[in-house]
């Protein structure tokens, strides 16, 4: 059997137990693990600085369990991220880095297209 390789990127983890601001500027979001309580919870992610910010995704999850998500190539949330978790939500943890720009080295000239 071939080994299979599996592309690794770096990240910051960031455990909360309440609804929490993680980032005031853009991010790539790379995963979320929740947790419930013996009742089944809901999780909001959200594009921005609190609960007005546009929603990202819902997440579900249920009685007693946890839920995982991984999004291997990353979802860039230009507002910040925020993270609303429901009252049966008992933790959770996100996996994220900061959005830097890619840097044109000087005197770079786009090319047109076509």
């Amino acid at each position: 059997m071939e080994a299979t390789y599996i592309e690794q990127i770096p990240a910051f983890w960031t455990r909360i137990t309440a609804s929490q601001i993680i980032n005031d500027r853009a991010v790539i979001l790379y995963g979320i693990q929740a947790y419930s309580a013996q009742t089944g919870g809901t999780l909001i992610i959200r594009d921005g600085q609190n609960t007005n910010a546009p929603i990202v995704c819902t997440i579900d999850v249920n009685d007693g369990q946890s839920k995982n998500m991984v999004i291997s190539r990353g979802i860039l949330l230009t507002h910040g991220l925020y993270v609303e978790v429901g009252s049966n939500i008992t933790e959770v943890t996100v996996a994220w880095l900061p959005y830097a720009e890619p840097v044109k080295v000087s005197g770079e000239r786009s090319m047109p297209s076509g």
